[in-house]
């Protein structure tokens, strides 16, 4: 059964690749999505591996495509894909056991004409920083990747796992209880609930420095505040993608009882052909109901409003009692800025984002970017709804999800 299994993900890899060689070329996987689903493969358990020795004659070409789809979504979560919208079961994310398999790897890369143990870190990175070479722990630092308030993250290759590299966010010895509060934060909300448009985390702990340190997955992309300082309105259809693309995620949160907090552009991330987007940072995230407990161990705001104030939904910046209708209005507004090139409102200070958030209507959609007129009607009803001060008046996230994908269906048509 493990060796069927194996040649239907095979088979299924080798389908997404629509690059065609030349006859004298070995196949290679060109989608970073497959390579993604390849270097999990990879990671298979003993078990299959001696499975496999007794039943070599078994050869992927022995299952037809339709049959190896089949078997990848009986291996994987259903409707957590990452294909195109409403095909989201046909590329499905797998959650394979982690040990490495010699023979796997070696048959895969006979298959495929490729080392799927070599990794190239990508030109973008900063290979001068300082660290690189140190360990933390079991992670050997490669790139610097950036740093922000709650510590740096740098690329980091695990021992035994070449093929896998991590995202190591890594916080200084004497870091306050505040950024220590997000990472414990961080740490159970993703315990909570995974999909594939959010950063999983595979390790956590503390180094012979007294360094706090977090190993998640590493996306190659950068963040969509990048973009939005360069471009500052983006084509409507690649707004629409992003806005689906980090909104599935939020809704498998959601359905899990977390509040994300801290939707905000520098949350998102793009690869580098902007063609898939990924949510991450569960630090500030509101964790089902855990009372006490939540407000003793996670806290992570002594005083003030928590996230982000150019994006609150006007029940955060009252300090109101939050539901997931906060979030979907905070990517309203990141939908909105995408669109119109600009925020819904307009303040002087973080207090006065604040209070505009919780006082003054935003500028509808089309006055900020008459150009949309030419798009159907629902588009500039859609996000306007998702800014209504009232959270019953905003439109759920399966009203919304149903309403970025007939827009994306009308404007590619």
């Amino acid at each position: 059964v493990l060796a069927r299994q194996l040649a239907g993900l095979v088979v299924a890899f080798e389908a997404q690749d629509t690059a065609t060689p030349s006859p004298d070329e070995p196949r290679r996987v060109r989608s970073a999505t497959t390579r993604k689903f390849l270097s999990q493969a990879v990671g298979l358990s003993g078990a299959l591996e001696s499975t496999l020795v007794e039943l070599d004659p078994l050869s992927p070409a022995t299952l037809s495509d339709e049959d190896a789809l089949a078997v990848t979504r009986r291996l994987s979560r259903p409707g957590q894909g990452a294909g195109p919208p409403g095909q989201a079961d046909e590329a499905p994310t797998l959650k394979l056991p982690s040990a490495t398999s010699k023979l796997l790897r070696t048959k895969l890369e006979e298959r495929l004409g490729e080392d799927l143990s070599a990794f190239k870190i990508p030109s973008w990175l900063d290979t001068s920083d300082p660290r690189r070479g140190e360990r933390v722990q079991a992670y050997e630092i490669l790139a610097r990747v950036g740093a922000g308030a709650m510590g740096i993250v740098y690329l980091a290759r695990e021992e035994g796992r070449p093929e896998r590299p991590v995202a190591l966010k890594v916080l200084p010895p004497d870091a306050d209880d505040e950024a220590k509060g997000r990472f414990k934060r961080e740490i159970l909300a993703n315990s909570f609930f995974s999909h594939p448009g959010a950063l999983d985390i595979y390790d956590a702990g503390e180094s012979a420095l007294g360094e706090h340190f977090l190993a998640m997955e590493f996306f190659d992309g950068r963040d969509l505040g990048r973009l939005l300082a360069e471009q500052s309105r983006l084509d409507p259809s690649l707004a629409l993608r992003i806005g689906l693309q980090t909104l599935e995620p939020l809704i498998a949160a959601h359905e899990a009882a977390l509040v994300h907090r801290d939707v905000k552009p520098e949350n998102i991330l793009l690869s580098p052909d902007r063609s898939s987007a990924r949510l991450m940072d569960f630090g500030l995230a509101l964790i089902g109901d855990l009372g006490n407990f939540q407000s003793k161990v996670f806290e992570t705001r002594k005083f003030g409003i928590t996230g982000t104030p150019h994006y609150l939904s006007p029940e955060q910046a009252a300090d109101d009692d939050l539901t997931p209708s906060s979030d979907l209005y905070s990517l309203g507004v990141v939908l909105y800025q995408m669109l119109a090139g600009r925020l819904p409102l307009s303040a002087k200070s973080p207090k006065g984002f604040v209070m505009a958030h919780m006082t003054k209507p935003p500028l509808p959609l089309l006055e900020a970017n008459s150009d949309l007129a030419a798009l159907p009607s629902s588009l500039p009803s859609l996000i306007d709804g998702l800014l209504e001060k009232e959270p019953a008046d905003r439109p759920s996230g399966c009203e919304l999800a149903t309403g970025l994908r007939e827009l994306l269906s009308a404007i590619s048509s």
